[in-house]
């Protein structure tokens, strides 16, 4: 009901990035905010507006939530349609929408009483054990597990870090108290070869965000704040095993702040065997996982669709659970994590890749399933651990040159090929010379080549730095380097040779001749002069060096032709290599 000394109540937004505020009170001391419905309203950014509201009808709702990184708060309102009709119409207003739930995508649990990593049929499915061989993953990676928490005293998720937090409860503490997270998080990022338990697919660090309740429930308002807190802190690859069956504007834009942000994005397709794909997994910034069973077949509760992008196992998975123990679940969200893993497992290998690289990678090394192409059953398909990492067509390291002679003071051009987005190591033999101005030497501020190895350099190195580059392979798999030779250069051969640093055989090298120039003198067409005349003398010089002309000859004393004594003089060269001297 309407209070008269209420007429005048105040929906105040103030914005730092907008920060929104509101002060508006409830008409009823007896509202009970959990029989309101939740409702979100964004607004406009960069606002700082004060408005005056007489004429909203409902005045039963209250402010609950101030997302201010989000320019948005979340109230509770008694007669939501008709408070969204009219709050969506003030100034400033971008979206209202409901704060709906989102839901944990699991099914009904089947524990065995097999033992651990023989009861993992997902890694060996999708090649992880032959991508072990190429890579494990590092810490230097962060997987955020956006879900019901982690149980981080597990001793099979040591590589738990801190900069998560709680959004149920508040607090910094995303402690899981269902076991949806942890279960999760260790299918991605369990501890391998510890002797305990499981093996995750990645070895990357893992940080919690809490936004499902000990009843695996939460709000797309909190998940969005979730979403964008993990991508303001580190987190590479983010990782939600939830959904809802809508969309709201909250959870797309913070999805499309991560994305922005270089973050890769992974989720459930959902568990209702529908031919639509849960929310956020549908959103265009978002990979899209289903489920399969052993047989490679679609699980039947898996959700499918034209956003589907691909397919991973999540029937029976073997994971951790909270109280240092070990059960398992099914549902795309099992699957959800095993794409997070791979894609985490590419950008320790690859730590170059952009986040739409790295889903590229995924969408083209999938195992093809159903129909040819992408489908709406599958998606692209399978993801390929093992073949997302190159390791089915293993891309040959070699190099090559331009030219195998070059005359000094051109440049040697040479050209790496191998696999995209690697590091790999270049140097120049030592051939002896003793001097470090008598080897080529790397062009400074080349893209992409970074002057000097890590200590201890390539065997048989010259062992200097400015002879010795890092070179960051582009997604093409090829690379120029351009070696500057100069006047100091030794005419000879030198060996330039390319190698992996993480597999040190793996290497190839070529050897380029650097030969002198040539210096010519003429006096033009005639070769006798008159006394008094002056001789103009010319001639090239293809050796990048001064032109040092000697004079011989009856009468070169103190004051004959110009000189001040018989010996040198030095003429300088042009850039066409032409000089001339009279």
């Amino acid at each position: 009901m309407q209070h008269p000394d209420r007429k005048h109540q105040l929906l105040r937004l103030v914005g730092v990035l907008t920060l929104i505020v509101f002060s508006i009170t409830s008409a009823s001391a007896s509202l009970d905010p959990e029989q309101h419905e939740r409702i979100i309203i964004g607004f406009q950014d960069g606002l700082v507006q004060a408005m005056d509201t007489p004429d909203l009808s409902v005045s039963d709702f209250q402010v609950l939530t101030e997302l201010t990184e989000l320019n948005a708060v979340v109230v509770s309102a008694s007669d939501p349609d008709r408070f969204m009709e009219e709050v969506s119409q003030c100034p400033g207003v971008k979206f209202v929408e409901r704060d709906i739930h989102v839901y944990a995508l699991e099914t009904s649990p089947y524990v065995p009483d097999d033992n651990r990593y023989a009861e993992q049929w997902g890694p060996e499915m999708i090649g992880a054990e032959y991508a072990w061989e190429i890579e494990q993953g590092g810490s230097s990676v962060i997987i955020a597990i956006i879900d019901t928490g982690v149980d981080y005293t597990h001793p099979d998720l040591g590589n738990y870090i801190a900069g998560g937090y709680d959004w149920v409860n508040n607090d910094d503490d995303p402690r899981d108290d269902h076991g949806h997270g942890t279960h999760c998080a260790g299918i991605a990022a369990a501890t391998i070869n510890n002797t305990l338990g499981i093996a995750g697919i990645s070895q990357s660090a893992i940080m919690a965000e809490k936004v499902l309740d000990s009843d695996g429930s939460g709000t797309s308002s909190i998940t969005a704040e979730a979403v964008r807190h993990a991508a303001d802190n580190g987190a590479d690859v983010i990782s939600m095993s939830l959904g809802a069956a809508e969309s709201t504007h909250i959870m797309e834009e913070a999805c499309w702040y991560a994305w922005e942000k270089g973050c890769i994005l992974v989720a459930a397709s959902g568990n209702d065997g529908a031919t639509r794909v849960s929310y956020p997994a549908a959103y265009d910034t978002v990979i899209a996982v289903g489920s399969v069973g052993m047989t490679g077949s679609r699980s039947t509760f898996s959700n499918y669709g034209t956003n589907l992008e691909l397919v991973a196992p999540g029937e029976s998975i073997l994971s951790t659970t909270p109280g240092n123990a070990y059960g398992q679940k099914s549902g795309t969200s099992m699957a959800c994590p095993h794409v997070s893993g791979v894609a985490a497992l590419l950008l320790s290998h690859y730590p170059g890749m952009s986040s739409l690289e790295v889903r590229d990678r995924l969408t083209e090394t999938a195992d093809d399933l159903g129909s040819p192409g992408k489908d709406t059953q599958y998606g692209y398909g399978l993801v390929n651990a093992f073949a997302a990492l190159g390791g089915e067509e293993a891309t040959p390291l070699t190099i090559e040159s331009d030219a195998v002679v070059v005359v000094r003071g051109e440049e040697i051009i040479l050209t790496i090929t191998g696999e995209g987005y690697r590091e790999y190591w270049l140097s120049v033999d030592d051939a002896g010379v003793a001097g470090i101005e008598m080897y080529p030497q790397v062009v400074p501020e080349q893209q992409d080549v970074l002057p000097g190895i890590p200590s201890g350099g390539i065997n048989g190195s010259a062992g200097f730095d400015e002879t010795e580059c890092r070179v960051l392979m582009p997604g093409s798999g090829a690379a120029r380097v351009r070696y500057a030779t100069g006047f100091s250069t030794a005419a000879q051969p030198f060996t330039f040779t390319v190698t992996d640093p993480e597999d040190p055989p793996f290497s190839d090298a070529i050897t380029v001749s650097v030969t002198p120039g040539t210096v010519t003198i003429t006096a033009g067409d005639r070769d006798r002069f008159f006394f008094g005349e002056e001789i103009p003398l010319n001639g090239t010089n293809t050796d990048n060096r001064s032109t040092w002309l000697y004079m011989t000859g009856p009468g070169l004393d103190a004051g004959g032709a110009g000189l001040s004594g018989p010996g040198m003089v030095q003429v300088p060269v042009m850039e066409d290599g032409d000089w001339s001297y009279v």
